[in-house]
């Protein structure tokens, strides 16, 4: 898109601005995971325990699906509140056009969406299990050789 588009005024879909929406932040490992994942697919289970005192907040554990041998599947969610941030999750979703000299698709214009208001907060991390140890060892021992391997 050039410099001239993105100064354009364009609409914003805001129906679903209301909705309250978590913002996790995940390991890279799991990110990856999930970009490799195909649409609308099945990613893993999260388990939402509640508490029962008053005032605690609740116990939540993702279980990933198919993470391989060597990665984690059992996290914990650490939350944390938003405070007083009004924070709002946009998402843009191209929309393409035929191109009627050459018949290929191009992208025409891109849809601008307010998918809507962060309720929480919560940061996704590893239960530290024999899987969780031997990624960090391995982590650990490739960054020690990337780092003595520079040559000038």
């Amino acid at each position: 898109m050039n410099l001239e588009k993105a100064h354009d005024v364009r609409e914003v879909d805001t129906a679903a601005a209301g909705r309250g929406v978590w913002l996790v932040k995940v390991p890279k490992y799991l990110s990856e995971i999930w970009k490799e994942s195909t649409p609308n697919s099945d990613v893993g289970k999260l388990k939402i325990t509640r508490s029962k005192l008053p005032g605690q907040k609740p116990e939540v554990i993702f279980t990933a699906k198919d993470t391989g041998n060597d990665i984690p599947k059992d996290h914990k969610f650490v939350l944390t509140g938003v405070g007083t941030q009004n924070l709002v999750v946009f998402s843009k979703t191209p929309i393409f056009g035929e191109n009627s000299t050459t018949g290929t698709k191009e992208l025409v214009s891109e849809k601008i969406a307010v998918d809507g208001k962060v309720i929480q907060r919560a940061e996704c991390r590893p239960i530290a299990d024999e899987k969780y140890k031997k990624l960090k060892r391995y982590v650990s021992h490739y960054n020690s050789i990337r780092n003595t391997d520079i040559t000038f």
